[in-house]
């Protein structure tokens, strides 16, 4: 047993060189391996945050056109009234004076 409960590989004898060195070359390996997963994790963590800050300006740069395109047509439809009301003038001015 281990200083914490676990139980521990004991080897009743000892182990070959060649297997000492592939044995050594596979945990290498799994570090190395551990390690860029752990970099790329931490990596994520930033481009997922520069996604998240390109997403919320998409959707206040869309915000923004759906209130200008709201006021334009607004304003596009109160020039149209006022064309009506300068067509309806020049009508009556056409015609002259009420008689």
């Amino acid at each position: 047993m281990s200083v914490f409960g676990a139980p521990s590989i004991r080897l009743t004898r000892p182990m070959a060189p060649w297997r000492r060195f592939l044995l050594g070359v596979f945990l290498l390996v799994l570090g190395i391996l551990a390690m860029e997963r752990g970099l790329a994790r931490l990596v994520g963590r930033g481009h997922r945050a520069v996604r998240e800050r390109r997403w919320r300006q998409i959707r206040s740069y869309d915000a923004r056109i759906k209130r200008t395109r709201a006021h334009l047509e607004k304003t596009l439809k109160e020039l149209e009234d006022v064309s009506d009301e300068v067509a309806a003038l020049q009508e009556r001015l056409r015609r002259g004076p009420p008689s």
